[in-house]
């Protein structure tokens, strides 16, 4: 056994008389073992010449766990197969997993990266964690928990109504969306026959407008893609408010009574200059 020169290995035992058998052990990480020239001699004393290396590498050290850079831990995006990447042991095969089901594998580079575009997985949140196998079928724990939502809903907005007809330039409009969205402004809105004053809320809403009415006729509505919501998706068009504005004097005018007559009884015809209501005998002013 002395005989062998060695590296990592253990030379446990060795039998026969041609071919030998060598039982050994190796150590972890890289083993070598040659004969070197002139260990045993021939029958007429001749020494050997040195035999051929051997060597192979032990690893039985399970990689690290995988590290996933992107996307982010909480973060929300509308693609429904989303490209996860990180970093691992050279060489190694990674799996992804999402709540604990694989949705794709890949094989990482020689500096440690990865990236794989996993399967299809619908509007939901999710738990993505990965593992690495070594080239020597040692495979890692998890990786740490990164919590996505997928999410490719447009948001939707509706804005409360208005009376058809009212007489007040001064009005409070409510926007409310389905979803928390962002980036809204006065100049998102397409109006006419009116000026938004303000706008304030967050979130979801409710949002109030502040609005003066200018025309007669007035409408507004948010159109499509005006806000975004955490994963950008554009909002749907939201519906169109109208409504008209009268701020004329409403006039009243009574038909005339005979200048002298021997009839109690009359009939007089009042008239308005557009529709009222309301009317009753206790609103006049009479005499006589």
């Amino acid at each position: 056994i002395s005989d062998f020169t060695v590296s990592g290995l253990t030379i446990n035992s060795i039998s026969g008389t041609g071919p030998y058998t060598l039982q050994v052990t190796l150590g972890e990480g890289f083993n070598s073992i040659t004969l070197p020239a002139g260990a045993v001699v021939d029958a007429a004393t001749n020494g050997n010449l040195a035999s051929n290396t051997v060597t192979g590498t032990l690893d039985t050290i399970a990689p690290l766990p995988p590290v996933i850079s992107s996307p982010t831990d909480g973060s929300t995006t509308n693609d429904n197969t989303p490209t996860v990447s990180g970093t691992a042991e050279p060489n190694s095969v990674i799996v992804v997993y999402v709540n604990g089901i694989s949705h794709g594998t890949t094989t990482t580079q020689s500096n440690g990266s990865w990236s794989v575009i996993l399967t299809f997985i619908p509007d939901s949140t999710v738990i993505l964690t990965a593992r690495a196998t070594d080239p020597t079928n040692n495979e890692s724990l998890p990786s740490l928990q990164n919590q996505i939502t997928i999410d490719t809903s447009n948001p939707t907005a509706s804005i409360s109504t208005l009376p058809p007809l009212t007489s007040l330039p001064l009005q409070l409009l409510t926007l409310t969306f389905n979803e928390p969205i962002s980036g809204l402004d006065i100049s998102d809105f397409t109006v006419s026959g009116l000026t938004i004053n303000s706008i304030s809320g967050t979130g979801a809403g409710p949002y109030t407008l502040d609005v003066t009415l200018t025309a007669s006729s007035y409408s507004i509505s948010l159109p499509a893609n005006s806000v975004v919501d955490a994963a950008t998706n554009g909002n749907v068009a939201s519906d169109t408010l109208t409504g008209t504005l009268d701020t004329s004097d409403l006039t009243a005018d009574i038909s005339p009574l005979p200048p002298g007559t021997n009839n109690p009884s009359q009939t007089l015809i009042l008239t308005f200059n557009k529709p009222i209501s309301g009317l009753d005998i206790s609103d006049f002013t009479v005499s006589g």
